[in-house]
């Protein structure tokens, strides 16, 4: 299979052109043909990479490369919200507050009202697969939690899925089916302007079957 895509390089002969690919491309070899030039061709550049990870994360230690998507001022924060909202006390697989209990929240505490997003790049596959994850919110919580599926063929391709948030102060497990060729998946957090409490998640699992 082979990808072309033209890109604008830099006009003078200091400034350096960081130019990122819409979309992850899995290559043995990649070929530059310049199109345009000055007197004559002159060319360097460097090719920088980046790991497809797998979806899976319980969140105890760190956010296992799920990365911020800079959207607005708010940001989803990894551990455990010091807040006094009717909220679970500890995430969904811990069985104590001892336990180092974590997972990934938003909260109204000194954030301003929007979506906060992480992403995470993942390998492409020819067939479906069923994303899982839970979660809970307080009780004056108001929003929305959207999963967001980015295909990339020809041209990009977001499919937004946006799950119900339950506001009885329990883990609840969602699933969505994430179509074959899907390379990125991204989990939104929408809080609106009458939202007072916390929106969490955890326990992210990528199953290879599809949704039952």
């Amino acid at each position: 299979m082979f990808y072309f895509q033209l890109f604008r390089g830099n006009n003078d002969t200091t400034t350096l052109v960081t130019i990122k690919l819409p979309c992850p491309i899995q290559a043995q070899y990649i070929r530059i043909n310049p199109q345009e030039w000055n007197i004559h061709i002159s060319l360097q550049f460097d090719l920088i990479g980046c790991t497809l990870n797998s979806a899976d994360c319980d969140f105890q230690n760190d956010t296992c490369g799920w990365q911020h998507v800079n959207t607005s001022l708010k940001r989803w924060e990894h551990g455990r919200p010091n807040i006094t909202h009717e909220v679970p006390t500890t995430d969904r697989t811990c069985i104590s507050d001892a336990m180092n209990c974590n997972y990934m929240y938003i909260t109204s505490e000194h954030q301003e009202h929007g979506n906060a997003q992480v992403t995470q790049t993942i390998r492409r596959t020819n067939t479906s697969r069923c994303l899982s994850l839970w979660h809970t919110a307080s009780n004056d919580f108001r929003g929305s939690l959207n999963i967001i599926t980015v295909k990339c063929e020809q041209a990009i391709e977001k499919l937004r899925n946006t799950t119900i948030i339950n506001f009885i102060q329990q883990w609840r497990k969602s699933t969505v089916r994430v179509e074959s060729g899907v390379y990125q998946i991204v989990i939104e957090g929408v809080r609106t302007n009458e939202s007072h409490g916390v929106l969490m998640i955890d326990d992210i699992k990528m199953n290879e079957n599809d949704c039952a």
